[in-house]
């Protein structure tokens, strides 16, 4: 799941689209995991990244 996030985020470079998008890969799963706490931790890893990312950008 995190690859999937991290590949459509450097195709798209646009943070609302990659937060949708790995909103989405963990929302097609939640039914079977019921987006446990791994799931909300990932998500938090992958935002941390891509602030870091945006800051080094400009």
């Amino acid at each position: 799941m995190e690859l999937c996030c991290v590949r459509a985020w450097r195709v798209h470079l646009d943070w609302c689209h990659i937060t949708y998008v790995c909103n989405q890969v963990l929302v097609s799963v939640s039914g079977v995991l019921q987006l446990d706490i791994r799931a909300q931790k990932m998500i938090e890893r992958i935002q941390i990244v891509l602030e870091a990312t945006e800051e080094m950008r400009i």
